[in-house]
């Protein structure tokens, strides 16, 4: 079983990639080691949030997992900004966070 210490993990992780598979990973300090399939059932792949554009898995989504604006970004001549908080980094991660959605926009 895998622990972190001083920000770097150590030991062995379970980790699920983005088209489903199940990986071990050995880590000494922070640096990967070792790495090999499992051979377990596939999980479903990861799919994109319709709001911050990331990829998920379901089974690790949750209320706090997705960072996104809830405004629009305008610019006016040479100036853009949020219109939701004000800022004026069009790459900004977002002023809200929330769950990740995969279901299409209605908007």
């Amino acid at each position: 079983v895998g622990q972190w210490k001083a920000n770097k993990r150590i030991g062995m992780f379970e980790n699920l990639d983005a088209e489903g598979k199940v990986w071990s990973e050995t880590y000494d300090d922070g640096k990967r080691i070792h790495r090999e399939v499992l051979n377990r059932e596939t999980k479903a792949a990861a799919v994109r949030c319709r709001h911050c554009r990331g990829c998920f898995h379901d089974s690790h989504n949750h209320e706090h997992a997705c960072r996104r604006h809830l405004g629009s970004w305008s610019e006016h001549e040479t100036v853009g900004r949020w219109d939701c908080c004000g800022s004026r980094n069009s790459s900004d991660r977002g002023c809200d966070v929330g769950s990740h959605c995969a279901c299409e926009s209605n908007a």
